[in-house]
């Protein structure tokens, strides 16, 4: 799941801050390439189908959404050594940064 930040003006004008959480599906190659490469707290564009919206109710009675995205392009978009600093990438010789997609 990757969260989406949010922000909007209340029913009382004040801003609000909220995350919209959406389950990022990817199969084959960008699967294990994310696998292997995406850690906490790295930046990814990502972009693909959004699935029907599941609405289903939690053990505590409240309604629920789940919001799903078919990934069709993964791009890595931070640095190699950000995120959590347990970040793997490899480096490819004459490749500059950002223009290295390992699949």
């Amino acid at each position: 799941m990757r969260p989406v930040p949010t922000l909007h003006n209340g029913a009382d004008g004040q801003p609000v801050k909220e995350t919209l959480w959406v389950k990022a599906v990817t199969w084959n190659a960008a699967a294990e390439a994310a696998n292997k490469y995406l850690k906490k707290g790295m930046q990814v564009y990502i972009s693909g189908r959004i699935q029907p919206i599941k609405i289903w109710t939690g053990s505590d009675g409240e309604p629920r959404a789940d919001l799903e995205l078919t990934v069709s392009e993964m791009q890595f978009l931070s640095h190699k050594d950000e995120g959590d600093g347990n970040n793997s990438a490899p480096e490819i010789p004459g490749a500059s940064d950002g223009d290295y997609i390992p699949f």
